[in-house]
């Protein structure tokens, strides 16, 4: 997107995650836990991307906190 700002040209884009709503999920919360996990997987793509959630992601994000859990553990001790 490109519009003026006093002047100077603004070029704006986006990164964004979506979801399936197919999934069956019970609560919204899980449908938006899913949408945030794609789109931050759009956002270390780049600029301008657009990511459709898949199982592996989730898996992926846990994996991660999992070691993230672990490394925080083993600095404090």
């Amino acid at each position: 997107m490109r519009g003026t700002e006093d002047g100077r040209d603004v070029f704006l884009t986006a990164s964004i995650g979506s979801m399936s709503s197919t999934t069956g999920y019970d609560r919204a919360e899980e449908v938006l836990r899913d949408a945030s996990v794609a789109m931050c997987h759009a956002k270390g793509l780049g600029k301008a991307c657009f990511v459709m959630f898949d199982t592996a992601m989730h898996t992926h994000a846990m994996a991660r906190l999992e070691l993230e859990g672990a490394l925080h553990r083993a600095v404090e001790r």
